[in-house]
This record gives C-alpha cells, structure tokens and sequence, in this order.
C-alpha cells in the first residue's frame, strides 16, 4: 500500500510540472508576442484564446470523460483497449465532423471576426480540432498511470509549439498568423501522434456503447461551457464595444497574472 502510495505522488508530481511547463509556453513567449504584435493584435490573440478553451470539448461532444470512466470498467488489457478504442474514435471522428461543419459555416459566414481574417479563423477552428484529438492519448497515459508517458508528449507539443511560433513569428515576420500557425504546428502533431495511438486499440464497440458514453458524457457539456465562458465572456464584452487595443493589455495582464495559478495549483 505504501508503495502504491510513493506512486501516486511521484506520478502526481509529474503530472504537475509537465502541465506547469506545458502552460508556461505563453508565459515564455510573452516577449516575443509584444515584440511582435500591436496592441490590437494582441487582442486578436486574446480572443482565439478563448475559442481554444471553449471549442475543442465542445466538438468531441465531452466524450474525453466518458472515456476515462470507461477505462477503469474492465482491468482485462485486450478487452478495455477495444472499448476505449471504440469511444477514441467517436471522439476523432465528432472533432473532425465539427470542424468541417465550423470550417463551411466561416466560407459562407463573414469575412473576419475579432480582427481575424477568414484564413486565421480556420487556422483557430483546425487547432480546436487537433486539441481535441490529441488529449486522448495523454488521457489514456494518464489513466494507465504512466505519467512519463502523458508528460513527454505534453512537453513535447510544448517545445514544437514554442519553436514554430518563433520562427514563423521572428523568422517569417507573420505577426498573429504566425502564432495561430505556432499553435496549428505544435497541436496537430499532438493530434497525429493521437490517431496513430488509436489505430493500434483495435477498437470494437459492444452494442449501445457510443450511446451509454454519451449518455455519460454530454451532462458535463454545460459546465464545460461555463469553464470557457468563464474566461471568455470579458474579452468578448471588450471586443463588442471596440475596444480591442484595451483587450490586448487585458490578454496581457492575464498572461502575466496566471503563474500565480500555477503555483496555488
């Protein structure tokens, strides 16, 4: 018992400094951003930020819940493999299907939004997609508990991210479309690595399963919701009444006031 316990903490402690220094992408790159960006720009950025919170749960219809509470029903490896297998691809296939339906609704909507063109809100919808797809492996690590497994790839997306925001930023001079492609860059490997995870779960579904996970899952959608809207709802009223210069210093005291969550974390 004291080892299992020794475990969890070591496991725990992981899980802790790979999320801090996964976050800290944003934190590090704050130079780099106000180098970069106006202050308008930077409320550009402030806005997509949102989306990337409120969207990508929204789109997999909350099933990343369902499938770690379907991991633990059966210990047998083979047969929770097919299961979680099963509900794994629900989750890429609803991400993929949301976003293609986002993607049509932005060529017959509006031209740009919140200071993003039509190209960049693509690029914030395909981004919402990939983070989606790939927290299902980190998930899956996680529940496995192999937590140097869920903290490489987080830091691995981490160090991509950071590096092709640089140089499309620095080295290209691409201003917000080259931190939109940072972020593309660093979450669809995520999302890559994902679905060559998934193909090897050789999933089968028992019948009724995709409706029980369901079943399970979209009563979290509403605190999801509430979760981005938290975080949302201020940079939007800002947005709404044109003040966008004023939002990008909001983003920007944002940035700067969130280690402190880090740390009371």
């Amino acid at each position: 018992m004291l080892r299992r316990l020794k475990r969890h903490q070591l496991n725990t402690a992981i899980y802790l400094l790979a999320s801090v220094l996964s976050r800290a992408a944003s934190i590090l790159l704050i130079p780099l951003y106000t180098r970069r960006l106006t202050q308008a720009e930077y409320g550009s950025y402030g806005l997509a930020v949102t989306l990337f919170a409120l969207l990508p749960p929204l789109m997999s219809g909350g099933l990343i819940a369902a499938f770690s509470r379907f991991f633990f029903d059966d210990r047998e490896a083979g047969r929770r493999d097919a299961t979680v297998g099963a509900i794994a691809r629900a989750i890429a296939g609803l991400a993929f299907a949301a976003g293609a339906v986002v993607q049509l609704g932005l060529l017959l909507g509006p031209a740009s939004m919140g200071g993003l063109g039509r190209g960049q809100l693509s690029m914030v919808v395909w981004t919402c997609v990939c983070v989606a797809v790939g927290e299902i492996p980190i998930v899956y690590f996680r529940a496995s508990e192999r937590a140097l497994g869920a903290a490489a790839l987080s830091l691995g997306q981490f160090l991509l991210t950071a590096g092709a925001t640089a140089y499309l930023m620095l080295g290209l001079d691409l201003g917000v479309t080259g931190m939109l492609g940072g972020m593309l860059a660093g979450q669809g490997a995520g999302a890559l690595f994902a679905l060559a995870f998934v193909s090897r779960l050789r999933p089968q579904a028992r019948p009724g399963l995709l409706r029980e996970a369901l079943g399970y899952s979209l009563p979290f959608i509403p605190h999801m919701i509430g979760n981005g809207l938290m975080i949302s709802v201020d940079r939007w009223a800002l947005e709404f009444y044109g003040r966008r210069e004023d939002l990008g210093l909001y983003t920007l005291a944002a940035q700067l006031a969130s280690p402190i969550g880090m740390v009371t974390s």
